[in-house]
């Protein structure tokens, strides 16, 4: 789904390790008589069934092995707050889960103030779209970045049909309305950690789209809101051709002091063909800092033919 570093779902096992000494935490503890989160307890990924929004043939989120879920222990045998919970360590989701709760007052507007635990919310988004525990850590880098870009194809082509179907009817939609479901999977991610704004830049509209979490939003308000703004953007139909470069070239000339993450969403050939290809490719590789600014190409469509370009820019 998202791609290259600080968003990418990899396609690979997350293995136990070899160290079996398990070790025992009580979810809270008491402070000075004030009940506290303890930042000892490592909180187990959930495991439901998934429940993946669309399916692209081309481009569909892998099947991947989340970590094994820990066992739950209750030495009252009547639950509740007396809850503990035995698991392995691991050292980066450990690191992950503390960096979390520390994040934890901007995240939820002064303090989680709900049932269960913060990661709650996160996990059950981890888990619709089979995204390992692992990548806990990546999100939480998305922080350091000043801004989230987004450059989308708006050319006619992307009103054509493609193999994903819509989450809602389940039938085949169109190119334009996947990259929108695309968006809206990134942003339900992004609202439970700390993450920059978006903007949505277009290759023929002029006009520029907004998506900023407020500081006194919820992570569920957050992504109600930025639904809506989503489907009054794509509520108008794509039209024209499709000018990649010179949408790239302006991208990558813009906030050259910040650190960027940026897409480039689409489903065919830049105007001018192989030629084009070639400068986006050199722009790509030779772009300022590279590692401050990744650039990830999300191809829209099941024609793989036509979106080779991308993954060999990429590359």
């Amino acid at each position: 789904m998202i791609i290259d570093g600080y968003l990418e779902i990899y396609h690979r096992r997350i293995e136990p390790r070899e160290n079996t000494k398990k070790k025992t935490q009580h979810k809270y503890q008491e402070v000075n008589g004030i009940r506290k989160y303890n930042p000892a307890y490592v909180v187990p990924p959930s495991a439901p069934a998934a429940a993946v929004p669309f399916i692209n043939q081309s481009t569909a989120l892998p099947i991947i092995a989340v970590p094994v879920a820990a066992v739950v222990a209750d030495n009252h045998n009547g639950g509740g707050e007396d809850e503990e919970i035995s698991y392995t360590p691991t050292a980066t989701y450990e690191a992950a889960v503390a960096t979390y709760h520390e994040d934890e007052e901007e995240i939820y507007v002064g303090g989680y103030q709900g049932n269960g635990d913060s990661l709650d919310g996160l996990n059950s988004v981890l888990s619709k779209y089979e995204v390992p525990g692992g990548m806990l850590a990546k999100l939480l880098e998305v922080k350091q970045f000043s801004l989230i870009e987004i450059i989308l194809d708006d050319s006619g082509s992307m009103g054509r049909l493609t193999d994903a179907l819509d989450p809602i009817t389940h039938k085949k939609m169109t190119r334009w309305i996947e990259a929108k479901w695309r968006i809206s999977q990134m942003i339900e991610l992004l609202a439970y950690v700390v993450c920059p704004p978006i903007k949505i830049y277009f290759l023929n509209r002029t006009d520029i789209v907004t998506i900023e979490k407020s500081s006194t939003e919820l992570p569920s308000d957050y992504i109600q809101r930025a639904e809506s703004i989503l489907l009054q953007t794509f509520s108008i139909n794509p039209s024209g051709s499709t000018p990649a470069l010179q949408a790239i070239q302006a991208s990558l000339n813009r906030n050259r002091d910040q650190k960027v993450i940026r897409f480039f969403m689409g489903d065919g050939m830049p105007n001018g063909g192989q030629t084009t290809i070639k400068k986006i490719t050199d722009m790509i590789i030779h772009r300022h800092a590279p590692s401050s600014n990744p650039f990830t190409f999300m191809s829209c469509t099941n024609e793989d033919d036509q979106v080779e370009w991308m993954k060999t820019a990429e590359e």
